[in-house]
Parts: structure tokens; C-alpha cells; sequence
């Protein structure tokens, strides 16, 4: 019993938080510097949510990254009496490297969690903004790509806010859920993946890695084979949200990511593909119009799998 238990252990810190590679050759990880690259920007200009009470720049050391760089984020509180339950909002990543210096707000998605008594939480993961310590979450290569290594990266981040979020006495440390879109999804699902203690549930708007152009994917059976990596570890419900004309992950690659997943979890999950939405369904998440049709199955995802979190 006791050797099963470590096998176990093995297994999930090489699929979520270890070293164990996804390719026989991969190579050793680079010594990166002991200190932080710098960020790509100032602070972030403070939004003005009339359903918050208050938005602040906060500061939060990444302690598990080496140099301990500094994440920028957001904290916006709601109207209502504290502790709140937290969105950690996780933005994706932009095909670009220039327009990482501006990663997604989503501020119509923000507000309707503060309407809903959340605290919402915007990150801005290394590489990104305001935040130090340089892009961590390259997939490598596009013939043979790394998606749990860059998913890593990505929870990484995730972990050290959720861990600043839990010892924050407005917030409550019970009642976190994980919101994020395209690579920000998957960041939510890799970081569920590392057990981050008080989650309740994930939502995936998009998520995934891997897309160079529109219709084409780096080794889209990589991606599906990481999504049920994931899966073996994952412990809270999750919910799944695609447009049918989504031009990062078509519906059957998003399908068969879902599906990949499902099929290794024991947690529960749900997955909600829209009819096209706009030029490019990859952007439902942050549309006044997306949010109309998202935000009742939100919100009745949340009221079956944590109902005493939701207003």
C-alpha cells in the first residue's frame, strides 16, 4: 500500500508540479537568473466597477519562482459585507509577444462577478504587464510542444495569488474559483491540477494552448493527451465553455480535450459549446453579447456545485 501511495505521488508531481518530462529527450529545464526580469510595463490603470466598493493594485510575490518575482493584479471588492468569495481571473496568451505588454481585462466579465458578491481578483501572470520575472510559459517547440510544462508555469502564478488570496481578511479562503480564458483556462486547470487548497470550482472559457494561426494547432493530440494529464489530478468541478466558430480550438479539438479529461477525472465536469459568436468565437468570454449567454449557465454551475458562494 505504501508503495502504491508513493507511485501515486510520483505520477501527479510529473503530470502537475515535477520534473518528470513529456518526452523521452526533453532537456534539462535552464538555470534562469536569481533575479526577476523586469516587467514589460507600469502599473495597470485602476478600472472603475460601479458594483465595487474598491479596486487596488496589489502586489504578490511568486515565492516558488526563482528570484521571487513580483505579479501585478487587480483586487476589486464588492458592495456587501466581507469575507467575499474570490475570482482569480487568468488572461490568455497573445499570438503576439507585443501585446503581452496588455493582456485581457475582461471587465464585463469582472463585473458581472462583483454584481454576484465575488471579489475578482485580475492577474497578470510573469511575462506579462506590470508583472516581473519574463514569459515562462513557452510550449517550447511546435513539432514536438510541452503543454503540462508550460501549464506549470502557468499555475505557478496562479498558486502564489490564490495563496495571497486565502490570507487576505476580506476574502474568503474557502471559496475560491479559478476563472480564466484561452491560455488562462488552462492555467485554471493546471493549477486545480496542483491542488491549491480552498477551490470550489474552475471555469474554462476557451481554454488551451498551442494555437499559431487561426484553424491550425501544434500537435493537437498533445493537447489532448495533457488534457487528460490533467484529469488524473483534477479534484474540483470544472466547467467547459467553447463557441462553435472558435478560431484557437475548433469544436472537435476542444471536444476531444473535454473528453480526454472527463474520461480520467473523478471530479465533476461540463462542457457548453455556443453557436458561433462574432468574427471569432475565442473572444465569447469578454463580449457584452458573450456574457448574456454564459453567464446563466455560470451561473447555474455554480448554484448546483457551490451554491453557497453565489448570490
Amino acid at each position: 500500500m505504501q508503495q502504491v501511495r508513493w507511485l501515486m505521488l510520483i505520477g501527479w508531481l510529473g503530470a502537475c508540479g515535477g520534473s518528470t518530462p513529456e518526452r523521452a529527450h526533453e532537456p534539462a529545464a535552464p538555470i534562469r537568473n536569481r533575479e526577476p526580469v523586469p516587467a514589460l510595463t507600469g502599473p495597470p490603470e485602476l478600472p472603475s466597477f460601479a458594483e465595487a466598493t474598491r479596486s487596488e493594485l496589489v502586489e504578490i510575490p511568486n515565492r516558488a519562482a526563482e528570484g521571487t518575482p513580483v505579479l501585478s493584479a487587480i483586487l476589486s471588492v464588492p458592495q456587501g459585507e466581507a469575507p467575499f468569495p474570490i475570482v482569480i481571473l487568468s488572461h490568455g496568451a497573445p499570438r503576439s509577444s507585443e501585446a503581452r505588454a496588455r493582456p485581457g481585462r475582461y471587465e464585463t466579465a469582472q463585473r458581472w462577478f462583483l454584481q454576484r458578491g465575488f471579489a475578482v481578483l485580475w492577474l497578470q501572470r510573469r511575462g506579462y504587464g506590470a508583472s516581473e520575472g519574463g514569459y515562462q510559459e513557452s510550449y517550447e517547440s511546435c513539432t514536438d510542444p510541452l503543454y503540462l510544462k508550460a501549464g506549470r508555469a502557468s499555475a505557478s502564478d496562479v498558486m502564489a495569488a490564490g495563496e495571497w488570496a486565502r490570507a487576505h481578511p476580506e476574502l474568503d479562503h474557502l471559496g475560491i474559483v479559478l476563472v480564466g480564458q484561452s491560455a488562462g483556462g488552462w492555467a485554471s486547470l493546471s493549477a486545480d491540477c496542483q491542488r491549491l487548497a480552498g477551490v470550489r470550482a474552475v471555469l474554462n472559457f476557451a481554454g488551451g494552448r498551442g494555437s499559431r494561426a487561426a484553424g491550425e494547432n501544434c500537435g493537437p493530440e498533445r493537447l489532448v493527451e495533457a488534457a487528460r494529464k490533467l484529469g488524473v489530478y483534477a479534484k474540483v468541478p470544472s466547467l467547459w465553455i467553447y463557441a462553435e466558430n472558435d478560431g484557437y480550438f475548433a469544436p472537435e479539438l476542444s471536444r476531444a480535450m473535454f473528453d480526454a479529461y472527463q474520461s480520467a477525472t473523478e471530479a465533476r465536469s461540463e462542457y457548453v459549446l455556443f453557436p458561433a459568436h462574432g468574427s471569432d468565437g475565442h473572444g465569447l468570454f469578454s463580449r457584452k453579447s458573450g456574457v448574456k449567454l454564459w453567464g446563466p449557465v455560470v451561473e447555474q454551475f455554480l448554484q448546483k456545485h457551490a451554491p453557497d458562494l453565489i448570490d
